[in-house]
């Protein structure tokens, strides 16, 4: 490739030297694409991470990093966007990165590429981890075995990305011992790997021992419920950390609320004060003390991606995706949308096709995103004589019915296929958390988080400050005067949509609506127009508002990202499905309440999320290992 410098037409033109990272999922490319790149792309220790093709300009070179593909023959669109790029440029520098532990099945891919000409550099990573469980790996014998360039690499190392860059050379690959157009060619590639890969590798015996424990599927089924259960009690229990410093936060906030107040009283006029307390304080202030137990709950689900522990719960629970319609891979959409609903979307491509991700988008908004947390936090703390000592529970609750109507909805989208596709998971070693790398995921959520808080959050404040102090005749009012408020009038005006689910109050009514800009404006809103207390709200109201909150519409971050990716007819059905479920939910649940004790009907949502846990873990505990042996999971279906 030839580029120029600068814009005149008779600069003098540069060679620039390709290089393209390519190889199976979760192998290290993107490690190595940073490492040599200087640059920051998230990174995990699970597939899917990459989805778009990255590139970045090193002196005379330009690298590029391509999402991961198994084979060339493609099982998602992700890999499809690789292939293609892989064979529009077949006579540049092309790295294959494998895993070392993994070179069995990651060959396969250079031998495919080996067939149609490419002759990549062999980047073998991860070699320090087989040496750790007392293994060894001959870099020469496999250089001669295939006749292509072989280096060691530690991807997170500088100084040796450094010397993989100086020892890039082109060798002739040795002729296969199959014909490309042979039948069973997969078998065919497959046999030949095994014929040489244990004269290069010695797999240690000391990993094999532990994860046949760690995954072993009885285990899994507690260490999951333990996971979930002591991530919520750690975040969000007014004993665990998360609510310890939540509530010291919250006292900090009120104590600048009087200072300030006090302050500002003497010198400032009364508009500017109550701007001042009611939205900076009050409004940003409502969410902002939930920032600890958010941060928490990033933590933690950094921390469960970098060890592998997501990825294998998405193999955990393929068989229950399957039974609702859905590829395994869709998991580690929903996952994520825990953290947010907006990055996760883009994960949706590593899919097998359109079908598959449009029905994940469609589904993805019923997972409850970290943003819908300090809702949920707000209104119980509003309503605390109604659920005084049980929010833990009940946030618990309101999760496992979110995922519960997801499923309900998925089977109902189930289109039934004459044939049922296969698709490749990669499954990653479990390994120790890498700090740094948690730590750097934590920062970009934290700080994605709290772009919101100054940004969309402080203008939405803003606007229903306004609309909640002055009339149309544009006259200050006083807190006692909203009534007569620009908002009041609106408000009532639009309350009618909600009585049927016994939502009769215009405050909530407005903070729903507003919550489709940012789900945390519902937060801020609340504290902004009720104060300390909702005040007369029956146990029914509180519950249905929760629900609601919990499954209408995504936010507008989301829906212009489902738009992006699968186009503006399944965003708007997006929009649809989830307020037409949510409302639906509500109506259902109101209905029943009001003619049923509040201990029959708490016990009956009790019941309901036992039993969901309890079918869903029965299914894996159920599914059954293809035993293919190419993965490290033949004992569960012990």
């Amino acid at each position: 490739m030839f580029a120029k410098r600068g814009g005149k037409q008779n600069s003098r033109e540069v060679f620039v030297k390709k290089i393209i990272l390519v190889g199976n999922s979760n192998v290290g490319k993107t490690t190595l694409f940073n490492t040599i790149t200087g640059s920051d792309e998230q990174v995990g220790n699970f597939a899917g991470v990459t989805t778009q093709i990255k590139s970045k300009k090193v002196g005379d070179c330009l690298v590029f990093d391509l999402p991961g593909i198994y084979s060339l023959d493609c099982f998602s669109m992700e890999e499809q966007l690789s292939k293609d790029f892989l064979l529009s440029h077949k006579n540049d520098y092309i790295l294959n990165v494998v895993e070392c532990k993994n070179l069995s099945r990651n060959l396969f891919l250079t031998l495919q590429m080996i067939e149609l000409g490419i002759k990549p550099v062999l980047v073998i990573n991860m070699v320090d981890e087989v040496a750790k469980t007392g293994g060894t790996f001959n870099a020469k014998k496999l250089s001669q075995q295939l006749g292509i360039c072989v280096v060691v690499v530690d991807c997170r190392d500088k100084n040796s990305c450094d010397n993989l860059l100086k020892r890039i050379k082109e060798k002739n690959p040795r002729s296969l011992p199959y014909n490309k157009n042979e039948k069973n060619l997969s078998q065919k590639r497959y046999e030949y790997i095994d014929s040489f890969v244990n004269n290069v590798l010695v797999v240690g015996q000391n990993e094999n021992k532990l994860q046949k424990f760690l995954f072993n599927k009885w285990f899994f089924a507690f260490s999951f419920v333990f996971v979930c259960c002591f991530v919520f009690w750690f975040c969000f229990s007014r004993n665990g950390v998360g609510g310890i410093l939540s509530t010291c936060i919250g006292g900090w906030i009120e104590n600048l609320k009087i200072i300030l107040k006090a302050k500002l009283s003497v010198h400032c006029p009364q508009w500017l004060v109550s701007f001042v307390i009611e939205v900076v304080i009050e409004g940003v202030g409502a969410v902002a003390k939930f920032l600890p137990q958010i941060v928490l709950l990033f933590f933690f689900l950094g921390l469960l991606q970098d060890t592998g522990y997501i990825s294998f719960v998405a193999f955990a629970f393929d068989g229950l995706m399957s039974k609702i319609g859905l590829d395994g891979k869709s998991i580690f959409t929903f996952l994520l949308c825990f953290g947010c609903n907006t990055s996760a979307v883009a994960t949706s491509k590593n899919l097998q096709n359109k079908k598959y991700q449009k029905r994940t988008l469609l589904l993805s908004p019923f997972v409850p995103c970290s943003a819908k947390m300090p809702v949920f936090l707000t209104i119980l703390a509003l309503a605390t004589p109604v659920f005084k000592g049980w929010h833990v529970i009940v946030i618990i609750c309101l999760y496992f019915i979110s995922i519960a109507v997801m499923f309900f909805v998925a089977k109902l989208l189930r289109v039934a296929d004459d044939n049922d596709q296969n698709f490749v998971l990669e499954i990653s070693s479990l390994r120790f958390p890498s700090l740094k790398r948690v730590l750097k995921t934590l920062h970009k959520n934290t700080k994605e988080f709290i772009v919101r808080l100054a940004g969309i959050l402080f203008l939405c404040m803003t606007i229903v400050w306004v609309a909640k102090s002055f009339s149309w005749q544009f006259d200050f009012l006083q807190n006692n005067q909203i009534e007569n408020s620009i908002l009041a009038s609106v408000g009532k005006g639009v309350s009618f949509i909600f009585k049927p689910i016994g939502l009769n109050d215009w405050k909530i009514c407005v903070s729903l609506l507003l919550g489709v800009t940012a789900k945390e404006v519902v937060a801020g809103s609340l504290v902004l127009l009720f104060g300390s207390s909702f005040g007369a709200i029956t146990w029914q109201q509180v519950v249905v508002f929760l629900l609601f909150t919990c499954l209408y519409m995504p936010c507008v971050s989301t829906i212009a990202m489902t738009k992006k990716e699968c186009g503006a007819k399944v965003a708007l059905l997006s929009i649809a499905i989830n307020t037409i479920v949510a409302y639906s939910v509500c109506f259902v649940f109101y209905s029943f309440s009001i003619v049923f004790d509040k201990n029959v009907v708490f016990g009956c949502v009790l019941c309901i999320c036992v039993v969901f846990v309890a079918l869903s873990l029965g299914f894996v505990l159920k599914y059954k290992c293809k035993k293919c042996k190419r993965c490290k999971f033949e004992n569960f279906s012990m």
